[in-house]
């Protein structure tokens, strides 16, 4: 599995291995978790592309967990990619990032 940190408008992707990190969800109490899966993957990714999941300018709702599970590695980053350039078509910072691994996710 792979866990992933999207923060909006501070323009940042940080994926995470969830056995060898301490990310989650950070407490907040409006913070999406979006879990992506074989049960519903499309459904997921429709809703990417038709911006269905809001991004807010305020701190409730300006970031998201996900979690993608697929027990393929690369598959999970190419999802989270391709998550990626389905936000950059709705949000203008989202182009120019690139999803970045964390420190621990090479270990």
């Amino acid at each position: 599995m792979l866990r992933a940190y999207i923060n909006y408008p501070n323009s940042r992707m940080e994926a995470h291995k969830p056995n060898r990190s301490r990310l989650g969800k950070h407490n907040r109490i409006q913070q999406r978790l979006i879990r992506i899966d074989t049960s519903n993957f499309s459904q997921e990714l429709n809703k990417f592309q038709r911006n269905q999941h809001p991004w807010q300018l305020q701190m409730s709702g300006d970031d998201s967990c996900l979690e993608i599970d697929f027990r393929d590695e690369d598959f999970e980053w190419a999802v989270l990619q391709f998550i990626q350039r389905l936000l950059g078509q709705h949000r203008k910072p989202f182009p120019k990032v690139k999803p970045s691994k964390s420190r621990g996710y090479w270990k």
